[in-house]
């Protein structure tokens, strides 16, 4: 005769510590990732450029001749 060599309780227990830790670490990953975005994101907006004012002059190719 075959019998489970854990109670049903300790199974249980063990499970939930398991998916409490998992959860805990997605939670740290996400809170690094969205960490990394935010420097990421303040980053870019140093690094560019004002933008210039265009007018509709801007528009047209200076090749032709009208």
């Amino acid at each position: 005769m075959l019998s489970p060599t854990r109670k049903k309780s300790d199974a249980r227990a063990d499970h939930e510590v398991e998916r409490a830790r998992k959860q805990a670490e997605r939670q740290a990953e996400a809170a690094a990732e969205k960490a990394e975005e935010a420097r990421l994101r303040e980053a870019s907006k140093k690094e560019t450029k004002p933008k210039k004012k265009r007018g509709p002059a801007d528009n047209m190719d200076p090749d032709i001749d009208v």
